[in-house]
């Protein structure tokens, strides 16, 4: 039985040969007969010159070995398919290396590879190269003629542009060029017939050349982060393009050539420049999977929300379908609305009786126990009267919450509050939570007598703020006839840490009365011009919005 050689011993052997030593017949014979040495790991620093004998050889891996260079003699490995370097300390390649006729796979990844030898391009055979996160600069003209080449990644390396022969890669079909500093590419680009997959996000691209177009069979387009402000009228002769990543460029707009783009079922659009989706957005035939996050926008286009996607507020996979709206501010459109995913409701936003206002508002009282919230709402439902023994106010304990309506008028119109007053109690806190949000208005009340008033204060203003953080707030101080020494809040800093904090346009701060509304400031603060937005929904029949209940009482609390 033949002896069996390991990879070590292999190299071992071929070390002996460069001393002097010769082969014995067995040992001739299994050399020229090897097809795979994997020498991965294995700490070698240097590769014998003796490496020439392995003659019909198809596999050698020296990945992550300290390497440095390559015998000339890597040349007579005729069969060699597949050579890994990757994770070397090899800084160029023989002239030798073209004569490699055979080699399929090459992996040159994490090396200090600065250029490549003009004899590169004879590997006409060469499919598979990886140039990743290397130390390449440039690719010697020979490039173009590895006629054979479908696989090519140059990313995280310092390579500046690409030479004009990069064009003649017919059969490259993956490329990627992501995180290096290219910012154009040659005019031959478009020839690349074959291209299927692109990856230039991170790059510094900022403009495509006009043969783009040309790219018939390219499906998957990557521009994530790239400074990218237009695209070019050909961009619409793109057939095969599937999924197109856009997000965080510079596009103020999607030009109307992305309309043309008729296989396009992924459009990646988050946190980029875009202010405005054309009305023909939902009109793009296979479009199934579309991200805004982190837009502001003044609407969702008809075509888009009668299309039949599911409304999203978070992000998803590029096989699943929907519209991702996590954090997109919509400036003449009710978000949630959207998120519900009632298609009656959505489709109610574009029929021509439901374009007028809602006029609805609700507002939300929360404070601790006896600190005047169902007081303060009894009296502006009274028009500011003050409750006598003959007509005194229902202000009994509130069991979990109590919802009141009121229609005021205001500029002409009747606008329809809807008084949200919580329970107190401590143990109902927790509940609170459930039902804060944005598109509402919060009212914190607190009490004169409370020690702790300014404490108490932020305890119901952080609250609001970590459920409805861009929702206005009126902070009241509730006071008594008799009080005397009304406890401080220190309102500049109060109104430093909570922004959103609002003055009704009436009340005006007094000496020794501190607090942004008084029991004496009675003026209707929404008709300030910065009233709350009012909250979205859809009338019913009878001209509620749906989902607003009637005044009802419910749970267990104490005001």
């Amino acid at each position: 039985m033949a002896k069996r050689y390991s990879s070590k011993a292999v190299y071992e052997l071929l070390c002996r040969v460069d001393g002097g030593y010769t082969p014995s017949a067995e040992e001739s014979r299994m050399l020229s007969n090897r097809r795979k040495l994997d020498l991965s790991g294995s700490g070698i620093s240097f590769l014998p010159q003796s490496v020439g004998l392995l003659v019909k050889l198809q596999t050698l891996d020296l990945s992550g070995t300290p390497i440095t260079t390559l015998p000339e003699s890597i040349g007579q490995l005729a069969n060699l398919q597949s050579l890994s370097l990757s994770d070397t300390r090899i800084t160029d390649l023989p002239e030798s290396f073209g004569q490699l006729a055979n080699l399929q796979s090459l992996s040159l990844s994490d090396t200090r590879i600065t250029d490549l030898p003009e004899s590169f391009g004879q590997l006409g055979k060469l499919q598979w190269l990886s140039l990743h996160n290397s130390s390449i600069t440039a690719l010697p003209d020979s490039f173009g003629r590895l006629a054979g080449l479908q696989w090519l990644s140059l990313s995280y390396t310092p390579i500046t542009a690409l030479p004009e022969s990069f064009g003649r890669l017919a059969n490259l079909q993956t490329l990627y060029l992501y995180n290096t500093p290219i910012a154009t590419l040659p005019e031959s680009f478009g020839q690349l017939a074959n291209l299927e997959s692109l990856d230039l996000s991170d790059t510094q691209i900022t403009a495509l050349p006009d043969s783009f177009g040309q790219l018939a069979n390219l499906e998957k387009l990557d521009l994530d982060s790239a400074p990218l402000a237009a695209l070019p009228a050909s961009f619409g002769q793109l057939a095969a393009l599937r999924e197109l990543y856009l997000n965080r460029t510079k596009l103020t707009e999607l030009p109307d050539c992305v309309a043309k783009l008729s296989s396009l079922r992924a459009l990646w659009l988050g946190r980029s420049g875009v202010t405005r989706l054309p009305a023909w957005i939902g009109q793009l035939p296979a479009l199934e999977n579309l991200s805004l996050s982190g837009l502001t926008l003044p609407s969702i286009p008809r075509s888009l929300a009668l299309k039949g996607l599911r409304f999203r507020d978070g992000g998803f996979s590029s096989e699943e379908s929907g519209v991702n709206l996590r954090s997109v501010t919509l400036t003449e459109q009710d978000l949630s609305v959207f998120l519900q995913n009632d298609p009656e409701l959505i489709r109610g936003l574009y029929e021509e009786d439901a374009l007028q206002p809602l006029r609805e508002c609700r507002v939300i009282f929360l404070g601790d126990g006896a600190s005047g919230k169902s007081y303060t709402i009894r009296r502006f439902r009274s028009g500011g009267r003050r409750e006598t023994a003959a007509e005194p106010y229902d202000v009994s304990e509130t069991p979990g919450v109590e919802i009141l309506d009121e229609t005021v008028p205001w500029e002409g119109e009747d606008y329809t509050l809807h008084f949200w007053d919580f329970g107190g109690q401590q143990l109902l806190h927790s509940m609170h939570r459930c039902f804060l949000s944005e598109d509402s208005c919060y009212v914190v009340t607190v009490k004169s007598r409370e020690t702790k008033a300014d404490e108490r204060a932020r305890y119901w203003l952080r609250n609001v703020t970590a459920f409805a953080p861009k929702s206005p707030i009126l902070l009241f101080v509730n006071c008594w006839d008799n009080d005397n020494g009304l406890r401080v809040l220190d309102e500049s800093r109060l109104k430093k840490d909570f922004p959103m904090i609002r003055r009704g346009p009436a009340s005006r701060p007094r000496r020794r009365r501190t607090g942004f509304s008084g029991k004496s400031s009675w003026s209707p603060w929404w008709r300030s011009p910065r009233a709350p937005r009012a909250a979205g929904g859809r009338r019913t029949a009878g001209g509620r919005r749906s989902g607003t209940p009637s005044p009802r009482r419910a749970g267990a609390g104490t005001t």
